[in-house]
Formats: C-alpha cells, structure tokens, sequence
C-alpha cells in the first residue's frame, strides 16, 4: 500500500535542482521522507545509490537509513525498476556513501592522505582513548607547575582548591572539551580576555550592575515606604540607604552595621566574605540580617 505524504513532505521528496532545508521534529517521519526521496533519484533519475551522499549523526541512523532504503527499493511501488535493476542497486547499498559524518570525513582522510601529509592508516580514536590521554597531560602539566613552582599556579590552586586540585582538573577538562565545539578555538582563547574582560566589556558588565543596583534600591525603598505606613519612626530601624551608596568604601558599612536594626546584606560573594567578619561583631541582640 503506497503511503500518503504530507503537503510538506511531498515538496521535501520532490525538489530538485537547487538547495533545500527541511526542519522536521522527532517522529516526523524524515527517515522515510529521505528514503523516498533516494527512492525517487534512483528509480526516476537513474542515479545509483553509490553515487548519493547521505549522511547521519550515529551509525545506528545510518544503517536504519540502509534498510529503509533497501526495503523502498524492493517494495518498488510505483514500479520504476526492473528485477535486475532492483538486485543491482540494493548490491551498491553497502559500499554507499550512506554513513555518519565522522565515517565520511575519515573516508576522506583516508583516500587523500597524501596531500594532507600523513599516514593513510589514519583512525578514529575512541572517546575513553581520548579522555584517558587528556587526564594524563593534565597530570604531566600539573606536576611540572608544581616542580617548578609557579607562583601564579600556585596561587590559582590555592584560590580554587580546598582538599586537593581535583576540582580545579575537572574544570579544566570540561573547558577543553566545550572549546572542542567553537569554531577555531585558538583564536577564541586568545581573544577572551579582550573580549570579556577588556575596558569596553568591564564597562558593559558595570552598567548591568549599576542597573541592579538601582533596581534593589528602588525595592527597598518601595519596603520602607511600607513599612512607614504602619510603623513609627521606621527610619531608626533602618540603615541609612544613601549613606551606603555613596559610601566611599567598604569601611563605612561597619558604621551603618552599628546604627541600622535591620541589615540587609546585599553584597557580591567576594564582598560579603571579606566584609562579614565586620557585619558579625555588630549583630548585637535585637538586631536581623537579610542576605
């Protein structure tokens, strides 16, 4: 029984002679779109199959691609084939360009070794293969930081790590593997810190904090205001808010801590832990912290 298309699925099996892009989600049926549409080139247009390109992301979609094809082919139904003709294009199947992306690019690699200057007996590593040989010029980058003892090192260990440097290691296996997906990632490593930590971008990063901030204060003023609706006098509970921000520095918080009942503690991590140990010899009894 010959299986009823889609409006957009019969344009997807029948454009020819100029590029097109499908954008199908999962259990569309693109498998047996693309099956039919092989179908169609080789039955229609006398192109073997061995001649097509069509490539998947696993091996397992390319060998389901195979078997819908061969089964297509043979089912033959709008009779396009002879039984010659069948059995000749289901033999060409297996030597077909019909295989994952990687499974070409090595065929590639393989067939023009010569040009790109090395051994035809090229492979693929395996993934396990490739993170055992990672972890281990990890070890030998580490150890000779440590034998050398480079103050720089040293000190990125000693602000990251706390037991051992197995956090540290993770984290620099991760980064590697995700710069593994950006397009000539040499050129994005020495681009960061231009890029995200240069004048243009602290500046950036400061007007979306000052925007914050500006937010919060609102808020908070927005609380107080409240509050003086049904509390007398609730400024004296309160830390003066334009004393803070246009404080000078972190040092005069500590005088706000002793004055204000309520301390809200909204600072940035780095800022609270370095700040905290004055905002704890102020929290004297009757007084609340909001962080």
């Amino acid at each position: 029984m010959e299986k009823k298309w889609t409006e957009e699925q019969v344009r997807a099996i029948e454009s020819f002679g100029h590029d097109i892009l499908v954008s199908a989600g999962a259990g569309s049926g693109k498998t047996a779109v693309l099956s039919e549409r092989v179908y169609r080139l080789v039955g229609k247009r006398k192109i073997d199959v061995d001649r097509l390109l069509v490539l998947t992301f696993t091996n397992k979609a390319a060998a389901e691609m195979k078997l819908r094809i061969r089964q297509t082919i043979m089912e033959d139904h709008e009779g396009l084939f002879s039984e010659e003709e069948k059995i000749r294009q289901v033999n060409k199947l297996d030597s077909s360009f019909i295989m994952t992306f990687d499974a070409y690019a090595l065929f590639l690699v393989k067939k023009y070794h010569y040009l790109l200057n090395i051994d035809k007996d090229v492979s693929i590593i395996d993934a396990n293969i490739l993170i055992d040989q990672r972890e281990k010029i990890l070890d030998e980058l580490f150890l000779n930081h440590y034998r050398k003892a480079d103050p720089s090192f040293l000190e990125m260990v000693s602000v990251f790590c706390i037991k051992d440097d197995r956090d540290l290691r993770d984290t620099v296996l991760k980064t590697d593997e995700r710069l593994d997906t950006i397009y000539e990632r040499k050129a994005y490593v020495e681009n960061y810190s231009k890029q995200f930590y240069g004048e243009d971008a602290l500046n950036r990063y400061l007007k979306r904090f000052e925007a914050y901030l500006l937010q919060e204060i609102r808020q908070i003023r927005r609380m107080i205001n409240e509050f003086s609706e049904s509390v007398e006098n609730v400024s004296d509970y309160f830390i003066d808010i334009d004393s803070l921000i246009h404080a000078g520095s972190y040092h005069e918080i500590e005088e706000a801590c002793k004055r204000g009942t309520i301390i809200q503690y909204l600072l940035s991590d780095a800022a609270q832990i370095e700040q905290w140990p004055v905002v704890k010899r102020n929290l004297t009894p009757g007084k609340a912290l909001y962080f």
